[in-house]
């Protein structure tokens, strides 16, 4: 597991361009550490350059996704709809 500032100064490095390959030898990590937070760092939902959430994956739908699951909401949203239709029209 790297340390808190390894991955930082990687994390800095990518954002100033620097190629995986370059980061790898000036950080001294393997370049598949430096693939895994580059992607990480795709992945993030950032709001004025921090962090807001993490994408995971949501227990009833199962993909991967940032929380709150809108997916989900629109499913149970469907269905409570077609339920108030079929007991309107009965």
């Amino acid at each position: 597991m790297l340390a808190f500032s390894a991955v930082k100064e990687v994390e800095s490095l990518l954002k100033q361009g620097f190629s995986q390959r370059e980061i790898a030898s000036i950080a001294e990590v393997s370049r598949g550490s430096v693939g895994r937070i580059a992607k990480n760092l795709k992945t993030c939902n950032f709001k004025n350059g921090k962090v807001v959430s993490l994408p995971i994956k949501c227990p009833t739908c199962r993909c991967l996704v940032y929380p709150p699951c809108i997916a989900c909401h629109t499913r149970k949203y469907i269905a409570n709809k077609r339920k108030i239709e079929e007991n309107g029209s009965s």
